[in-house]
């Protein structure tokens, strides 16, 4: 986290009903017994109060960053249930086969969810006997591990059978991971008997803030950042899932398992989770950076992102004396880097009579940080960071664990969920800004550094795009590409995905645009936005993309692709009428007679 950059509550707990003069008063929530202690790969969520909104009325905005790809992840819908009791109409996105929405807004709230991050996962080395593999030691003592079979069945081949081996604290993984020596265990809430789903149930039916935190305390995996706003005009968070309290320690490298010394001895409390009920800053901003500060009494973890996008999003918002929706549009679609913007400012006073480096120089002072597909200065920041990485980490560090130290997971199918993802730019400043960091020469040859790194950067773009410099642009390294599962066996590729198209942004601009063009699992962008503006429904609009359907041959596959890059954006709908009038297919699933 960038020293400097906001916290999600800097105020810690803090709860306020709003009464009906529209005045704010303190007051205990349903489930906080007492303050605690007197303060307190990604998404974007922000709430606005009625106070800071042009409408009068509470706005949600939330994008989900996530592995994007063809067909799309979600799958929008309007749900309308009738029952004895009140009826159940929400909209928003959910996951094929799922029956409720797991974003979105019902007639009373709305809500978005980011990443929290909190550490609720630790590994523990496993010592195993030798001549029986099925025993494992704990407190001196040999204790059966639990074996699993899990047969999985090959086309034309025989089946596969894979023997999982869990001890009490998780399933052995060092299969997996690479680790020497001992088996490697995960301890994971994700992977304990939970009830998340009766919360998200709840929370389609929540109708105020007492509904919401119910639905929230349910929701015990995943660990979710969960924004809250309503037709009355309260804004609120709630941060789910359940953080494990340790004996011994914080759990940032593999503990030994058998001694007992570092296990998990609860959880904590639910009501000391960190929250807010209109804040007096009437802001809620979160983009998976840090949530409290060193005052919360509860260990939350310590792999934030670096917050220059909260940073963003708050300056955004306090630089206006009232918010729209539209100004919320063009928030979403932002591509200014902080981080670049930072780094520019370092160099400033650096000067040199080396072309390369005085040609990259001036093209970085030009630039006023806008991250565009067609930014020339964008395009050098980029390179350059990247030439900076390469002569200050790699001299010091082994070519595996310099290409995890830039966000390269250990295997295709984790490589978009590396903990380091994202945090060059930040840890660069850091290092820029301390004299006698050991990673860094000092005096003369700390410049000397720069100006090679610059005069690399030139010559690396004139070998990818030629001798022309000036015309180098972000888009023509930057390209997004949407692959099917089939993407993996050609010509499928060509036929299923989508792409590649020029993309602006990266992981530091709020309209985050990861891509790693090598690495076909990291492709990290917006999969979903909506902006709800609570009193004016038919405002409310979404995006996702590229299309509704899955379907290779419907005109839906791929129509909202564009209408995406663009920053363009469907009405979400919010009654019968409304629906009938824009609808353009409509099937219906009726049950046989007689099946209820």
């Amino acid at each position: 986290h960038w020293p400097g950059n906001p916290i999600t509550l800097p105020k810690g707990i803090e709860f306020n009903r709003l009464e009906p003069d529209g005045m704010f008063q303190a007051a205990k929530g349903p489930l906080l017994g007492q303050a605690t202690g007197g303060g307190a790969r990604g998404s974007n969520g922000w709430v606005i109060s009625p106070e800071r909104s042009i409408s009068g009325s509470a706005i949600l905005c939330n994008d989900m960053h996530l592995p994007i790809s063809s067909p799309s992840l979600w799958y929008f819908m309007d749900l309308q249930c009738r029952s004895d009791k009140d009826d159940l109409h929400v909209i928003g996105v959910t996951l094929p086969s799922v029956p409720y929405v797991l974003v979105g807004k019902n007639d009373r709230i709305a809500w978005g969810a980011t990443v929290s991050f909190v550490d609720n996962e630790d590994l523990f080395l496993e010592k195993f006997a030798a001549e029986d593999q099925g025993l494992y030691e704990y407190l001196g003592q040999w204790r059966s591990a639990q074996q699993v079979e899990e047969r999985i069945q090959i086309k034309g081949q025989k089946d596969h059978v894979e023997r999982i081996t869990i001890t009490h604290h998780g399933p052995i993984i060092s299969q997996i991971l690479p680790s020497d020596g001992l088996a490697l265990s995960l301890q994971s809430i994700a992977l304990q008997p939970v009830e998340s789903f009766a919360g998200i149930a709840l929370l389609n039916e929540a109708g105020n803030w007492d509904d919401f935190v119910t639905a929230v305390r349910h929701i015990e995996s995943p660990a979710l950042n969960l924004l809250y706003a309503d037709v009355k005009g309260n804004i609120g968070y709630y941060v789910s899932g359940q953080v494990p309290v340790r004996a011994k320690g914080y759990g940032q490298v593999p503990q030994p398992g058998w001694t007992g010394e570092h296990e998990w001895t609860g959880n904590v409390p639910f009501a000391e989770m960190p929250h807010a009920l209109n804040p007096a800053q009437g802001f809620i901003v979160s983009a998976n950076h840090r949530i409290v500060g060193d005052d919360y009494p509860h260990y939350l973890g310590r792999s934030w992102r670096n917050g220059f996008r909260a940073r963003r999003i708050a300056e955004f918002i306090t630089s206006r004396p009232k918010v729209s929706v539209e100004d919320c549009q063009r928030l979403q679609m932002d591509l200014m880097s902080v981080p670049g913007l930072e780094l520019v400012r370092r160099l400033a006073d650096l000067k040199t009579n080396n072309r390369d480096a005085a040609l990259c120089l001036a093209l970085l002072g030009e630039w006023e940080g806008w991250l565009g597909p067609d930014s020339v200065g964008g395009c050098v920041y980029q390179v350059f960071l990247e030439r900076l990485a390469q002569s200050i980490l790699k001299t010091k560090l082994s070519t595996i664990l310099f290409d995890q130290f830039l966000g390269r997971g250990t295997n295709p199918v984790l490589y978009p969920v590396n903990e380091f993802f994202g945090q060059w730019p930040a840890i660069l400043l850091q290092l820029l800004d301390n004299p006698d960091s050991h990673w860094l020469p000092a005096g003369p040859e700390r410049e000397r550094l720069f100006i090679r790194c610059l005069a690399d950067t030139t010559v690396e773009l004139r070998r990818l795009l030629g001798n022309d410099v000036n015309g180098c642009q972000w888009g023509r390294f930057h390209q997004i590409r949407m692959d099917h599962t089939f993407a993996s066996q050609p010509p499928f590729d060509q036929v299923f995905s989508l792409g590649p198209m020029p993309i602006g942004g990266d992981a530091d601009t709020v309209n985050q645009n990861s891509i790693i063009q090598d690495d076909p699992g990291d492709n990290i962008a917006p999969s979903y936005r909506q902006i709800i503006d609570l009193g004016n429904r038919e405002a409310s609009v979404a995006m996702h993309a590229p299309g509704q359907s899955g379907q290779l041959a419907s005109p839906h596959y791929a129509d909202l692709l564009q209408p995406w890059l663009d920053g363009r954006y469907y009405q979400m709908g919010s009654d019968k009428m409304t629906i009938n009038e824009t609808e353009i297919k409509r099937l219906i699933l009726s049950p046989p007679i007689g099946t209820y």
